[in-house]
């Protein structure tokens, strides 16, 4: 006995159709509205084959695929503590290439609107991040166990540090200084690590971490200032920025100065602008 096909009914069944063996009903609910057309011909919905589908149907394929990315980054930096970036992304971070932004569409609810964004220069970013944190937590773990090695060892992942180029790297370094410390030349090397970034960088983060580096190691906050005074473009960028800093800043940046005019009367005339711009 042949199959058989089940006997529609004229009302009860009247939005259902059978094809291939099952049941369809002739119109999709929710989101398929939007996106489904109804064939006559075939007698059941079929996608929409508009421009707006194809590029709301790449941007949804986009995102899912960033978002599994993002999800295999994330299992390999809880099992490694490392992210994992691949031969091209290397390639392009060791030449300095920075990728150019990629052109996307957006669909809103007004219209098609346009969006740009570059996974690359996001996957650089997140590396940089990553890399930051792991460099300071080593050097963090370097200085609690210190060795015979410990200088050398900490002076090469201040190297890494300083290829990384991060900004983020100034406010993290400060917490390593020690006024009671042993090893003055990994607190010099700290010191050039830090100098690396060009002046309008550097003189925010120090800004930003002069208060608290004022309160914890003066000796050291007075070294560095002292290199910034000694440079004329640095410390013309220090007295621009240091206009529109907090009170609380200024306070720590005038009772510096005066302890630096302490020192000697060489560094009065140096001094007398930094002190004029936090009054």
């Amino acid at each position: 006995m042949g199959f058989r096909a089940p006997v529609r009914t004229a009302e009860p069944q009247r939005l259902r159709h059978y094809h291939h063996g099952e049941w369809h009903c002739r119109r999709p609910r929710g989101d398929r509205l939007r996106d489904h057309r109804y064939d006559r011909l075939h007698q059941r919905h079929v996608p929409f084959r508009s421009r707006e589908f194809a590029l709301r149907r790449e941007l949804d394929q986009r995102i899912r695929r960033r978002q599994r990315r993002d999800r295999r980054l994330d299992h390999h930096r809880a099992r490694t503590g490392r992210a994992r970036i691949g031969c091209l992304r290397r390639a392009c971070l060791a030449a300095g290439d920075t990728p150019r932004p990629v052109a996307a569409t957006w669909l809103s609810g007004a219209g098609i609107a346009p969006l740009t964004y570059s996974c690359w220069a996001e996957a650089i970013r997140l590396r940089s991040k990553m890399s930051l944190a792991n460099e300071l937590a080593r050097l963090r773990q370097l200085e609690r166990c210190q060795d015979e090695n410990y200088v050398e060892r900490s002076e090469s992942v201040l190297a890494n540090i300083a290829r990384l180029n991060d900004p983020r790297s100034i406010s993290g370094l400060i917490e390593f200084f020690e006024d009671d410390s042993e090893t003055d030349a990994l607190m010099f090397s700290i010191v050039h690590t830090i100098e690396m970034h060009d002046d309008p960088t550097y003189c925010r983060e120090i800004l930003e971490a002069a208060p608290g580096l004022c309160f914890r190691t003066p000796r050291w906050a007075s070294i560095v200032f002292m290199r910034i005074l000694n440079s004329d473009p640095t410390r013309k960028q220090l007295v621009l920025q240091l206009r529109n800093t907090p009170a609380e800043t200024k306070v720590a940046i005038c009772n510096l100065m005066e302890r630096i005019n302490e020192r000697g009367v060489e560094f009065i005339e140096k001094t007398t602008p930094v002190i004029a711009a936090t009054q």
